[in-house]
């Protein structure tokens, strides 16, 4: 169990290391990927990065794009 300064402590560092998970989980040494992704969300949960692969549309939005594509 983590204490609240720990958890707290991950996350500035995360956005101190521009919101890299990698870096910030070698610097700590301590943290999985997951851990920190939870505590991202539930102390800044607007501020974590977004990939873009995990974007989706619906049918009438990629009809719409393809449509001003042409």
């Amino acid at each position: 169990m983590y204490t609240y300064e720990e958890r707290k402590r991950a996350v500035n560092l995360y956005f101190e290391y521009d919101k890299a998970l990698t870096a910030t989980i070698k610097k700590l040494g301590y943290l999985k990927r997951a851990t920190l992704r939870k505590w991202v969300s539930e102390y800044s949960p607007a501020t974590r990065k977004v990939q873009l692969n995990s974007i989706h549309y619906t049918k009438q939005e990629k009809e719409d794009a393809w449509k001003r594509s042409v």
